[in-house]
């Protein structure tokens, strides 16, 4: 899965995520973005794994499916592929009783049944405990320095920035899902030529 996995970040790259500020619960400020990319299957090669798909523009994207990938055989020709990138940023603004800068990361992942088409998801997600460094209630901004870098994040209910000052602890969440679903095509490929 990982080498296919390896591809949607391929493919997500070319993807325009736009991200969205949102209020979620109390004192927790977030973004989130969501893009994804719709490939078609023009190329196979069931014995080197070799696959190789076109977007609605024409561009192509070629890579080699690990043997994690147990469902390739039922992929053919014309199948449509689906990546799917979500990321989210969750800031909590309530003060962490953690008094040390920390990153936690942790990873997940699912795969279809045996026997079906390809799809899985695999989520990533980091846990920061970082200190306030800075805080601009006029611009909506404050300066967070984790374990290892400083990043300025943008807030849009400034009412929350007030509960902060210099040197309180909080805590941040950034997520990750790549989600790839292959399904049957709306065309069937060409039948073997009889000999």
């Amino acid at each position: 899965m990982k080498k296919l996995l390896a591809a949607a970040a391929i493919a997500a790259i070319a993807l325009s995520a736009q991200a969205q500020d949102k209020k979620a619960a109390d004192k927790t400020v977030g973004a989130v973005g969501k893009a994804s990319a719709v490939y078609v299957v023009d190329a196979i090669d069931q014995a080197t794994r070799k696959v190789v798909l076109k977007d609605a523009t024409g561009q192509t994207l070629t890579f080699i499916a690990g043997d994690e990938v147990k469902n390739l055989p039922q992929v053919v020709k014309g199948d449509k592929v689906t990546f799917t990138v979500v990321e989210a940023v969750v800031l909590s603004l309530n003060k962490s009783t953690s008094t040390v800068r920390e990153r936690v990361e942790t990873e997940t992942a699912s795969a279809a049944p045996a026997g079906s088409k390809p799809a899985g998801t695999v989520t990533r997600s980091v846990k920061i405990v970082a200190t306030v460094e800075a805080i601009d209630a006029k611009a909506g901004k404050v300066t967070v320095r984790g374990p290892q870098r400083t990043v300025v994040l943008s807030v849009k209910d400034a009412a929350a920035l007030k509960t902060l000052k210099k040197d309180d602890m909080i805590e941040a969440t950034f997520a990750e899902s790549v989600t790839i679903k292959v399904e049957k095509g709306m065309t069937s490929p060409a039948a073997p030529a009889k000999k």
